[in-house]
């Protein structure tokens, strides 16, 4: 029974991931969408630093570090902005399968999948 309940669940992550496909692949026609501005360029600015050698600055963190450390190290290994975003595009799509194991054993499988699907159309989680 168990098993027939986690269709739904796959459908609905299947359809997440290809709308934020042709959602990433749109923004990629466009010039803007292959530059990196605001937060996105702050950090992405940090790991390159980061990759360039700078694993300590001299000021407090302004924000936490983690993501620009490991942006540095995907920097460092040669990931571009193309495979930061990807991996981001799956992470996300993972996170809403979280929600939805997580909702489902704290409520119920209804919950759970509509979680999922709120978490999946929100812009910018």
């Amino acid at each position: 029974m168990r098993r027939s309940l986690d269709k739904p669940l796959l459908c609905l992550l299947a359809a997440g991931l290809v709308i934020h496909v042709l959602v990433f692949w749109g923004n990629l026609a466009s010039p803007y969408g292959r530059v990196p501005s605001n937060d996105a360029e702050y950090y992405w600015d940090w790991g390159g630093r980061v990759a360039g050698g700078e694993w300590v600055g001299d000021a407090p963190f302004f924000a936490a570090p983690l993501y620009p450390y490991l942006l540095g190290i995907g920097r460092m290994l040669g990931v571009g902005l193309l495979g930061v975003a990807s991996l981001q595009l799956v992470l996300h799509v993972a996170t809403a399968g979280i929600l939805a194991r997580v909702a489902t054993q704290l409520w119920e499988r209804r919950v759970g999948l509509v979680v999922a699907g709120l978490w999946l159309v929100l812009a910018d989680p």
